[in-house]
């Protein structure tokens, strides 16, 4: 019951959270996939991206959004590789656009990750083509959603925790409009990184990835990085 460490908490989350997008991502996207947009560009965002980027190496192009303002986006874009060398060591040879037309921007891509406060839809069911991948990070409380509900009438959909998704997540709307079920929902995705179920099921399917954040992930990470400080000799010892 002793403590093994202290650590900053909302470092390790930001962490997380991007790693259990990209995981996501890595496991349902198509494996050819090129082509990357993330709609949100604030603070957990360049987790989110670099995590992405280190999954998908083979990603070639970026296209950030930030629905509330496209100069943030732009300012986004200016520092965005700077930031992912100096904050994550991170170096990439994907280009960078900010982008201001979400209906094109959507259309065009193999991979999509929200990562926004929005309460009402950002992405169209219209606007989305055959064999994208969508992670779904933003939707965390009740009455959040940044996808259209109709989406998810025809994907192959996820979640992280199945009866937490469908209280607070992307899930929620769709669930509680009757578009799915939970019994409509493929599984979680520990099942799928297991092997114990399915994830693409072919280059047509639409994905989803819905996130909210299990507490479980913290401890994983926060005990990554305790082990990795004790091999590397940082942080202080103590004494309780």
């Amino acid at each position: 019951g002793l403590p093994m460490a202290i650590m900053d908490a909302s470092y390790i989350t930001s962490m997380r959270t991007g790693a259990a997008a990209a995981a996501g991502a890595a496991a349902l996207a198509r494996k050819d996939s090129e082509t990357l947009l993330m709609t949100g560009a604030g603070r957990q965002s360049v987790y989110l991206l670099g995590a992405v980027l280190l999954a998908m190496p083979q990603l070639k192009r970026v296209m950030i959004a930030d629905p509330m303002s496209f100069p943030a986006a732009e300012d986004y874009v200016k520092n965005i590789r700077k930031r992912l060398a100096d904050e994550l060591h991170l170096e990439t040879d994907a280009s960078f656009e900010a982008v201001e037309d979400l209906k094109t921007a959507a259309g065009e891509s193999d991979v999509i990750v929200t990562i926004t406060r929005s309460t009402k839809p950002l992405i169209m069911k219209d606007w989305v083509r055959p064999g994208t991948h969508f992670s779904c990070i933003g939707a965390d409380m009740v009455g959040k959603e940044e996808l259209d509900p109709e989406i998810f009438r025809t994907a192959r959909v996820f979640a992280d925790d199945v009866k937490q998704c469908c209280a607070v997540g992307e899930l929620e709307i769709p669930v509680k409009t009757g578009i799915i079920s939970p019994e409509d929902i493929c599984g979680e995705i520990g099942q799928v990184l297991a092997g114990m179920i399915p994830g693409r099921t072919s280059d047509e399917d639409i994905t989803v990835f819905d996130a909210t954040g299990l507490a479980a992930l913290d401890l994983v990470t926060a005990k990554t990085a305790a082990a990795a400080a004790r091999e590397m000799g940082l942080g202080s010892l103590v004494e309780l």
